[in-house]
């Protein structure tokens, strides 16, 4: 390890509580998702403040703000993007033989019920973890982004390559435009989306979609219960669907034996009736991962819906079918010409002694990335999983403060050594 590699470490180490307000002053505001709108902007506008603060001259910018972005083929409509802005920022290098991006999302899941959290949802150190929405998913890596652009100030660390730091919007629920349009506002050499999992990285991006079936009554009802019925047949016509879908992740060596293939098919949402009200119509939710095509998924959805409609009949109910909740997501695989990995691996064995995990991805905008950005791309971050107490969308949302600054030490060490950092 080289003097400035310590000067590095040490710094984290010394300025770990600068990280972790950071951390706490994004998740103290509410920047929820809800598909068709999001609350990302006043999020934004507070990074592109505390950037411009550090002198970074940050961009904010709507997604369909960057010519192209809404005619392009993998844009979702219907998600008011036009009031959900990213903030991008560059530091240039003194070479700019390249242009790496370091990205998080600034979007997150719903609260939902406040009574459900035994912290503040927006927000609370205890314990040796940094509890909120979005704590692990994603905006740590908002605040990472932060924190090393203050550290190559600090240590006056000049860089060869262009360094990109993007805040962008609408990553949950499939949404994809804030990474789509800085991928396509910002070429870059390289991306590395934070948005990742239990410290590993993942150069494959899964493919997959969030799903709903609606169940609508032919007659109004006073009992839910053929509504129910019918969504009853449908979860256990899916059945065999989610058994496919787990047997060929268990085939595909990137995602033999990981959470991604035991959750490859999830019920998300199963409700019939409103709360006394609105008794005839029922909605069954889910989502699937796969590394097989739209058009195989398709057909196979083509076929259950087939076999579910010969059934509602008897019922009197009626569905217009599976309708998607989400963009298909493209399985993709990094090509790592540029050395991304070994440069990961030189700098977490130079931080922990220990080389990092390689592992393969869920459900994130890395097939976007791969497929609109560049080839060398991967997830680098600190999601937990779903299943886990404080996971991903879960009420206690958490992220270890150890594990932060672990992750922190490895990001940083990675852009001084593929950026070519050196003291000015």
């Amino acid at each position: 390890m080289n003097d400035l590699q310590q000067k590095v470490l040490g710094y984290v180490e010394e300025h770990k509580e600068e990280l972790y307000q950071y951390l706490l002053d994004i998740l103290a505001i509410q920047s929820e998702n809800f598909i068709e709108y999001g609350h990302e902007k006043p999020c934004a506008e507070y990074v592109k403040k505390v950037w411009d603060e550090l002198g970074l001259n940050a961009r904010l910018y709507a997604p369909t703000d960057i010519p192209g972005v809404k005619e392009h083929p993998a844009y979702l409509d219907g998600r008011d993007s036009e009031n959900r802005p990213n903030v991008t920022a560059v530091i240039p290098g003194k070479v700019g033989d390249k242009k790496v991006m370091i990205m998080g999302h600034t979007d997150t899941m719903p609260i939902g019920d406040p009574n459900s959290w035994t912290v503040n949802p927006l927000g609370e150190m205890k314990d040796g973890r940094i509890y909120g929405r979005g704590s692990n998913d994603n905006k740590f890596g908002v605040a990472q982004c932060t924190f090393i652009a203050k550290m190559l100030q600090d240590l006056n660390i000049e860089l060869d390559s262009d360094l990109l730091f993007t805040a962008y919007s609408d990553e949950e629920y499939g949404g994809g435009g804030g990474t789509l349009s800085a991928c396509i506002g910002y070429p870059c050499d390289v991306f590395v989306n934070t948005d990742g999992g239990n410290n590993e990285l993942w150069p494959v991006a899964l493919g997959g979609q969030a799903m709903e079936l609606n169940i609508t009554s032919n007659e109004l009802l006073d009992s839910s219960v053929p509504v129910a019925e019918a969504l009853h047949i449908a979860m256990k016509a899916l059945e065999p669907f989610g058994e496919r879908r787990r047997n060929e992740l268990h085939q595909n060596p990137h995602y033999t034996g990981t959470d991604m293939q035991r959750s490859a098919f999830r019920i998300t949402g199963f409700k019939a009736g409103e709360m006394g009200c609105d008794l005839s119509h029922g909605k069954l939710q889910f989502s699937y991962y796969t590394d097989r095509s739209r058009e195989e998924i398709y057909q196979e959805l083509g076929e259950i819906e087939a076999q579910i409609q010969a059934q509602l009949p008897a019922l009197n109910v009626e569905t217009k079918g599976f309708e998607p909740m989400s963009r298909f997501f493209d399985y993709g695989i990094m090509e790592d010409s540029m050395g991304v990995i070994d440069a990961f691996q030189r700098a977490s064995i130079a931080a922990t002694g220990k080389e990092i995990p390689v592992t393969a991805s869920c459900l994130t905008d890395l097939n976007l990335i791969l497929a609109y950005g560049s080839k060398s791309a991967l997830n680098f971050g600190l999601v937990r999983d779903f299943k886990l107490y404080g996971g991903a969308h879960q009420p206690d949302e958490f992220v270890e403060c150890d594990q932060l600054v672990d992750h922190t030490k490895k990001l940083a060490l990675f852009v001084l050594d593929f950026c070519g950092g050196h003291v000015k």
